[in-house]
């Protein structure tokens, strides 16, 4: 168990997020064990634990999906400001030109941030 939840042993993996690659994002076993140098065995042994302790699992893979999208509100949060805060120094006109260049890139890619762009 790491942090609580299991995880595939000798790796980093957690049981719940190969279900959510395999079942959600429909990447083959074969694909995940080798893009996370697992053994087959390893992945069919996890898809075989979630299905027992599927109940459990779905709670942390909620858990999992409600924290991103608070990481991903806070972070337009913080990029709004980011925005607001280039934006008031073009408005003043007192930045030379590659400062304007710079700020230009930040706000555009701020901008994409907060659009969901990412």
């Amino acid at each position: 168990m790491a942090d609580g939840k299991p995880y595939i042993t000798g790796s980093q993996v957690k049981v719940h997020h190969i279900a959510v690659w395999h079942k959600d994002m429909k990447i083959p076993l074969e694909k995940i064990a080798e893009d996370y140098n697992l053994t087959l065995g390893d992945v069919y042994a996890a898809m075989a634990y979630y299905y027992h302790y599927q109940e459990e699992l779905d709670q942390y893979i909620k858990e999992d999906i409600e924290f991103a999208e608070a990481m991903r509100q806070k972070v337009a949060a913080e990029n709004q400001k980011t925005i607001y805060e280039i934006n008031k120094v073009y408005g003043n006109g007192e930045t030379d030109p590659e400062e304007k260049k710079l700020l230009d890139a930040m706000r555009k890619s701020s901008a994409k941030l907060v659009k969901g762009t990412w």
